[in-house]
């Protein structure tokens, strides 16, 4: 918690290179596929869409969720 990174991005659609923040904003409990985990929640800035993903603290740290700002969509792991 509290990393935080900035990232050099092309944004091929656009033709330009931008810089994303990558911000680790702390631990929750969160339910992927009727399980509960503990993960860390990151923060993506930069994007026209930014988004949150979430990755286990427990190794090997796997991605288990990804929500898209301002869409009703999810993206959760599935064993």
């Amino acid at each position: 918690p509290g990393a935080k990174w900035t990232l050099t991005v092309l944004s091929a659609g656009q033709a330009e290179i931008k810089p994303w923040t990558v911000a680790v904003g702390g631990v929750e409990t969160i339910t992927v596929a009727g399980k509960q985990v503990e993960a860390y929640r990151a923060s993506v800035t930069g994007p026209d869409a930014p988004l949150t993903f979430w990755v286990t603290t427990a190794s090997p740290h796997t991605l288990v969720k990804i929500a898209l700002a301002g869409q009703p969509l999810e993206f959760n792991r599935v064993p």
